[in-house]
């Protein structure tokens, strides 16, 4: 990359690029920027800079082609004030950034998800303490709507939008026809776990040195897998990357 970065987003456009955006270095604090990586040649080139510096935030590809940015903390506020609720567009056609409507509630390291009907869901993250409250943007208006709270507070960042339109959320699963979540059997999966949507349906969850875990929604039920063993970090990176492979097929 152009700039060196952590807790930014990288979202996938339409066209087979990929927008890296935001994060922060010891050397510039928070960031604005946002570069493009170019699969066809192995490059990254600059883009327009977002409105405001943001990290901790989250984005989502929208069907129109833009991507959803929101969230997260900014240099101004961080640590001393709650995280942000303020939003905004990439257009990968102009390479420019607007703002658009505010969450509800301000929140980092959250769940972002687009839903089949186009509209996309912000849940649970970290405001002053893990959040169990979600949310609904309308991209047609702009707007942000609040919609039923989970079954607890989770700080999962990540979920996955199910071949049954409802999503995933670890704990919990969202119903976007009623516009509520009901608890999924355990286990309970914890903050930062990665969550992948296989080919058959199922859901896979990593649980780090505890193993993992797949869900299958048609049943409500789990299915543990124990750690490889561990002879040292090395390893056990290796060991890691073999087993996601050989998921993708379970």
């Amino acid at each position: 990359m152009n700039v060196p970065r952590v807790n930014h987003t990288t979202t996938r456009l339409a066209d087979g690029e990929v927008l890296v955006a935001g994060g922060s270095n010891r050397t510039s604090g928070y960031l604005a920027s946002a570069e493009l990586y170019n699969p066809a040649t192995g490059k990254w080139t600059l883009t327009g800079s977002m409105t405001i510096a943001r990290a901790g935030h989250e984005a989502v590809l929208l069907p129109n082609g833009q991507v959803l940015v929101a969230g997260g903390f900014d240099p101004n506020t961080c640590c001393t004030a709650p995280p942000l609720a303020s939003a905004e567009l990439y257009n990968p056609a102009t390479g420019t950034w607007t703002a658009t409507g505010s969450m509800t509630t301000g929140r980092e390291s959250f769940a972002l998800t687009l839903l089949s009907n186009g509209k996309v869901l912000a849940a649970g993250g970290f405001n002053n303490g893990a959040l169990s409250s979600a949310e609904l943007y309308d991209p047609a208006t702009g707007t942000w709507t609040a919609t039923g709270s989970m079954t607890g507070s989770v700080n999962n960042d990540a979920a996955a939008l199910l071949q049954n339109g409802e999503v995933f959320g670890g704990d919990n699963l969202y119903h976007p026809s009623t516009g509520t979540w009901t608890a999924t059997s355990s286990p309970t999966v914890g903050g930062g776990t990665p969550i992948v949507l296989l080919p058959n349906g199922n859901v896979w969850t990593a649980a780090n040195i505890q193993g993992g875990s797949i869900y299958n929604p048609s049943t409500n039920q789990w299915t543990n897998f124990p750690p490889p063993p561990v002879h040292n970090a090395q390893s056990k990176l290796r060991e890691c990357r073999s087993a996601a492979g050989a998921l993708a097929g379970f």
